[in-house]
């Protein structure tokens, strides 16, 4: 949809957050994304949206969901390396590391919740997404997405390399890639 989802938007300052809609962009997404899917074998439907911020980054959140922000497209120095990003939030899907760091944050009502409807009444979703943005995936869970992610790049046609490329171009030095840089296997490793 065209709707930023309400706990999203509450997570990133209310009705400020906007989607990027641009037409050329939504078609390119989304055919990526259906070859994603063809060739990934998940268990749930993506549901991929690009967030109008400056931020470089991007995430996944249990059930699907994946997140970029245009400051990542901006930085993406061409197409492969967009893919290679996202094919890691993919991965992060595919293993459940969202659902796993969800849990682990804010325990099964958080995951009821997220699955049910907010039966509990505390915005169960917002939590445990506030809690998995806020924690880290470990670097085990992260390479395991590296690795999910060269897979796919192979099998739906990309360069695996894009994702190697794009963590390339950031710098200790740059504070947009210290989140990045904090919870994920170091740039050579990649």
């Amino acid at each position: 949809g065209d709707a930023v989802d309400p706990q999203v938007r509450q997570m990133f300052g209310g009705d400020g957050v906007k989607l990027c809609t641009a037409p050329a962009g939504a078609v390119a997404l989304a055919g990526l994304v259906r070859r994603f899917e063809t060739e990934a074998g998940l268990h749930v439907p993506l549901n991929v949206q690009v967030l109008d911020s400056p931020i470089a980054n991007a995430f996944a959140l249990p059930g699907g969901r994946v997140y970029i922000f245009r400051g990542l497209i901006d930085r993406a120095r061409g197409p492969d390396e967009l893919a290679g990003v996202l094919a890691h939030e993919i991965g992060h899907v595919k293993h459940g590391h969202g659902l796993r760091a969800v849990i682990q944050a804010g325990g099964l009502g958080v995951v009821l919740g997220t699955i049910f409807g907010d039966f509990t009444g505390g915005g169960a979703i917002i939590l445990g997404a506030r809690a998995l943005l806020q924690s880290s995936f470990s670097r085990d869970a992260e390479r395991e997405a590296d690795a999910f992610a060269v897979d796919l790049m192979l099998k739906a046609g990309g360069d695996p390399m894009g994702l190697a490329r794009f963590f390339d171009g950031f710098s200790t030095t740059d504070p947009g890639a210290l989140a990045w840089i904090a919870s994920h296997p170091a740039n050579a490793e990649r």
